[in-house]
């Protein structure tokens, strides 16, 4: 990864911010937004420091806490915006990730920058230029992308203290064989994704009825997974 592709963009927008997501495909927990700003003297310092900076997917959590450090070390401009599983599951995946972008966005003192999103087909309430595979081109993306991953795997591995026997600090809710087994097992449990299949296949109404009855999921998502209950019945 080299700067050119930033410079490119501080060339056409002079200010421009990295954004990226973590947790758009799990069947639990949160989907975790960062946005980051760097100029030019902090991005070429960042890579003397940070050589093997890439696409949070393509490193380890010991790299990923590493690049986190070092923007909490050097104090670089970003900001986290988290929507929870309840959120995902009322108003579906895609625009609860525009929403944890958009809350990320809106703790950054930002007026005239542009907005560069690893993605597409994002509905943005900011101005933004939308690039597959930003995270592999960009380096404001890509700290943003190993920020945002950092973050989210440490809710996910906080979880795991909570909630024994789901593994979250192995898989981090994503849908590998042990934590399909964990959830047939010990059951659907809130903090999963209950529009998400296999996951509404498996909680039964029943049980649904019970937390909306106790108040521990809200009117909205307790219909918001009947519908998508009915729909694939």
């Amino acid at each position: 990864m080299d700067l050119e592709f930033d410079r490119g963009m501080r060339n056409k927008y002079d200010k421009i911010v990295g954004i990226d997501e973590a947790g758009r495909g799990p069947l639990a927990g949160p989907v975790v937004s960062c946005a980051v700003e760097l100029d030019e003297n902090q991005a070429r310092i960042l890579l003397q420091e940070i050589p093997f900076l890439n696409d949070s997917k393509k490193l380890n959590r010991k790299k990923h806490k590493l690049i986190y450090e070092y923007v909490i070390k050097n104090k670089i401009d970003h900001a986290i915006g988290i929507s929870s599983e309840s959120e995902i599951d009322i108003h579906n995946i895609l625009k609860a990730t525009c929403m944890s972008m958009e809350k990320a966005v809106s703790k950054m003192n930002i007026k005239k920058h542009m907005c560069i999103v690893d993605g597409k087909n994002l509905k943005l309430k900011f101005d933004n230029v939308q690039i597959i595979g930003g995270d592999a081109q960009s380096v404001s993306i890509a700290l943003a992308s190993n920020v945002a991953k950092y973050v989210r795997d440490t809710i996910m591995i906080g979880y795991s203290k909570n909630y024994v026997g789901y593994f979250f600090d192995k898989h981090k809710g994503y849908g590998t064989k042990k934590h399909i087994e964990s959830m047939k097992n010990a059951g659907i449990i809130p903090l999963h994704r209950l529009t998400f299949k296999p996951v509404y296949e498996l909680i039964k109404t029943d049980i649904l009825c019970k937390w909306h009855y106790e108040g521990i999921i809200s009117d909205e998502r307790y219909e918001a997974v009947l519908r998508k209950k009915e729909e694939n019945s």
